[in-house]
């Protein structure tokens, strides 16, 4: 049987499942649950690659080693295929799933450098000028806390343990010459009190709010009194505030590249892959059976 023909030239299942296996994020289930519920849309991607690397073999293109690195590096965000291993049909290889992930890199490199998918100092930069507001950035504080922690079903009196806990914690703090981070290091029960119960710099919104409000009203180096929470009680520490801004340009500029370069590939992708079906006689058969002899798996070393 096959999975799908194109012009005459027929694929086999074997070489679809080693597809599918590569294709699939790590921790979903393997295949077999898979391809019940999407195997009409891996298929696709299948037939797609395919059909680019007969139009990158047609062109003569052969990807630098460098091209597949930056490609394979980009494919792998998923995780190697040997850590679905166990998700393997039974009688497809790691070589086999590896041959088909060079494959789809090297149609990507193909696509990339026959439809120009790097971006230009000035599409970076207008990209910047028209999506400014991506780059903004609310106002932030620093702040450290020493938690007191209360139980959601904590007694009024245990409550009222606990504030006073506070209270004279906050009553040290804010004593000449008192080191936080070590009162935190002590006496906090929260996850940061080793790190001195430092939280690094957050924007409004980020914490639950009667924490928030407290934080973004203090002055840097002012010590809070106690100030209840879901959590339980705080003592809160501001040591630095950043003012609302919006970022430079040279210091988005790496990241423009990466987003709008990703954007440019896509784009670029589908307009192969459509031009490719226009150029090609192209069945999809996986409910059919069709006796001939199939297309295996490329070797890894003809998959380029």
């Amino acid at each position: 049987g096959c999975v799908a023909s194109i012009d005459g030239q027929l694929i086999s299942p074997r070489a679809f499942d080693a597809w599918a296996v590569f294709t699939l994020p790590r921790g979903l289930e393997g295949p077999t649950g898979m391809l019940e519920r999407m195997r009409a849309g891996i298929l696709t991607r299948f037939v797609d690659v395919t059909l680019l690397h007969m139009d990158m073999a047609e062109a003569g293109f052969a990807p630098s080693e460098a091209e597949l690195a930056s490609e394979l590096g980009l494919l792998q965000m998923n995780g190697d295929p040997k850590d679905r291993l166990r998700d393997v049909p039974e009688g497809v290889s790691l070589q086999e799933m590896r041959a088909w992930e060079l494959r789809q890199a090297s149609v990507i490199a193909f696509v990339c450098l026959e439809r120009s998918c790097g971006v230009t100092e000035e599409e970076s930069r207008a990209f910047y000028d028209t999506n400014v507001e991506r780059f903004e950035e609310g106002e932030q504080v620093r702040a450290s806390h020493i938690l007191i922690k209360l139980e959601s079903d904590a007694t009024p009196p245990e409550v009222v343990a606990a504030r006073q806990q506070a209270a004279e914690i906050a009553a040290a703090a804010q004593a000449p010459g008192a080191d936080f981070a070590e009162l935190a290091r002590q006496r906090s029960m929260g996850p940061s009190a080793s790190r001195g119960g430092d939280l690094g710099f957050f924007p409004r919104g980020r914490m639950v709010q009667p924490f928030d409000d407290m934080a973004f009203g203090m002055a840097p180096g002012e010590v809070s009194g106690p100030v209840r929470t879901a959590f339980g009680w705080h003592v809160i520490l501001v040591s630095d505030r950043k003012p609302a801004r919006t970022k430079a340009y040279e210091e988005v500029r790496g990241e423009i590249t990466r987003t709008y370069g990703l954007r440019k590939r896509s784009e670029a992708y589908k307009e192969a892959v459509r031009t490719a079906r226009e150029r090609r006689t192209v069945e999809e058969l996986l409910d059919r059976v069709v006796v001939s002899a199939p297309v295996e798996a490329p070797p890894a070393e003809e998959a380029r």
